[in-house]
């Protein structure tokens, strides 16, 4: 009895965790759309451009960089945990912080090596070297922050 009574609770945690998650993407995706509209009508066409170009080798190199290491951190860890052994988690821990610090600083480095390539190759000028530089700086975090993220929740 009291077992069907938890699985009705769980499942009514799953659902409320759900629609939570659920609305939270909605809102995500209007305040995006909304600062979307918002920056467009700010800058010109050509700075969007650059926007565009600059938020597209951040988005694919966070995306070549994570080497599914975020859903490794989430589930293997807690398999362990569940099978109770702890020095397991430890050691895998380690080699994701290890393993997601050695993409972001390879792809830090091959970033900022080429981002002047990159600047003359999207824009068709040198003048935005600076801009992808930053975006080597911001791939590396966004690399290992999302690993670390993940990692400690």
């Amino acid at each position: 009895m009291w077992l069907a009574k938890l699985d009705d609770e769980v499942f009514i945690k799953a659902a409320r965790g759900a629609g939570v998650l659920s609305i939270q993407s909605v809102v995500n995706s209007l305040l995006g759309l909304a600062f979307f509209m918002f920056f467009a009508r700010v800058i010109s066409k050509t700075e969007m451009g650059v926007y565009g170009a600059a938020f597209l080798v951040l988005s694919i190199l966070v995306i070549v960089g994570n080497l599914g290491l975020v859903f490794t951190a989430s589930r293997f860890p807690s398999y362990y945990q569940g099978r109770s052994e702890p020095y397991i988690i430890l050691a895998v821990s380690k080699k994701i912080l290890l393993l997601s610090l050695t993409s972001g600083m390879v792809l830090l480095a091959a970033s900022f090596l080429l981002s002047k390539n990159l600047s003359l190759l999207l824009l068709g000028t040198f003048s935005y070297t600076l801009l992808f530089k930053i975006v080597a700086v911001a791939v590396f975090v966004n690399v290992v922050g999302l690993t670390l993220e993940i990692r400690l929740a």
